[in-house]
């Protein structure tokens, strides 16, 4: 387990050393890569997600420290990445950290009801999903399309 905690930290890593390569100069685009990025990620580590739910209680501080190291990690990169994107002027109105847990949120219950249950929302597909996430998700910063 701790061996594959620590492959996942390792392609995390590596994820944040790529971001400054997202930028693409168009918002609609680095944001639908986005939430592909997360649905690849999540289905690469399925086993692991799957374990950490079951078991978390059994390896507090292994889940305490994947926590820390993968997923605190990533919720703070992208609030900070969403808070530079919103256009200037109207964000100090938003919560950043708020609109983060929402958003990925959705993404990863859309992943579990898919992947885990092979159960899509609705009859959503991907695309569709990743669409509307995307179209919310720039409406809830205040970026235009």
């Amino acid at each position: 387990m701790a061996t594959a905690v620590e492959r996942a930290i390792q392609t995390a890593d590596a994820s944040f050393t790529l971001a400054p390569m997202l930028s693409l100069g168009n918002l609609e685009a680095e944001l639908t890569l986005v939430a592909r990025g997360s649905l690849v990620l999540m289905t690469t580590w399925r086993d692991l997600i799957r374990v950490m739910a079951k078991d978390s209680d059994r390896f507090p501080n292994m889940m305490a420290d994947a926590r820390d190291r993968l997923f605190a990690r990533s919720q703070h990169f992208l609030a900070k990445w969403l808070e530079d994107k919103a256009p200037d002027g109207d964000s100090s109105e938003r919560d950043f950290q708020a609109i983060t847990a929402i958003w990925l949120g959705a993404i990863e219950n859309y992943w579990i009801a898919t992947a885990i249950y092979r159960d899509p929302p609705l009859g959503i597909d991907e695309d569709r999903f990743i669409g509307q996430w995307v179209a919310t998700l720039m409406t809830a910063i205040g970026a235009t399309r």
